[in-house]
């Protein structure tokens, strides 16, 4: 017996074949048609190069990182990071594009933003271990709640309606490392070593 699908269901199929693609890369890279100035734009990218610079300056002070950024089914992207007593720059680098976060603590609490393709995020320290993350655009703002201390890292980047983000890790003398859980989507972790 031959399986017959109506002309709707093969649709269907189709249409669902076609969206696995688009999903995975949403998650860590541009759509074509946001910005010819080659920086990343997706939320992955962007976060952790902000948590990243935060790890850093809480667990080393002034210092140097370097390491990467692991994806599933999508290519590793550069971590480098560079934190002084009063700011932080912190660059994730993928094949043509990159998203860095530049930030300074005119009060003892970080402003900064972070540059990439589709709209610039503003970040702002509100509370000793949460900050605001203004996303301009169709996007609403976000909170991230981040804690640095005795070797551990954890966290949560709390999203509109739910469906927050955990973050877990730990650091020490050498280096850092942090897993980032998202539901309904693919994880991510961070792995770095200090250079100085």
């Amino acid at each position: 017996m031959k399986l017959r699908l109506s002309p709707t269901v093969r649709r269907a199929v189709v249409a669902a074949g076609l969206m696995v693609p688009i999903f995975v890369s949403s998650e860590y890279c541009d759509l074509p048609g946001f910005s010819g100035k080659l920086q990343q734009g997706r939320t992955i990218n962007s976060l952790a190069s902000i948590i990243s610079g935060i790890v850093s300056k809480e667990a080393y002070g002034s210092s140097s990182s370097k390491g990467y950024v692991g994806k599933f089914l999508w290519p590793d992207a550069e971590l480098n990071t560079e934190v002084d007593s009063n700011s932080i720059s912190s660059l994730v680098g993928v094949l043509f594009t990159s998203s860095k976060l530049e930030a300074k603590y005119p009060s003892n609490f970080l402003e900064g933003s972070v540059e990439k393709s589709e709209f610039d995020w503003k970040v702002k320290q509100i509370g000793v271990d949460t900050y605001e993350i203004n996303r301009f655009g169709p996007k609403f703002d976000t909170t991230l709640d981040i804690s640095v201390r005795n070797g551990v890292i954890h966290g949560m980047y709390k999203r509109p309606f739910g469906f927050d983000w955990a973050i877990e890790g730990a650091y020490d003398d050498q280096g850092y490392s942090f897993n980032v859980s998202v539901p309904l989507g693919l994880d991510f972790s961070v792995n770095a070593k200090k250079s100085n």
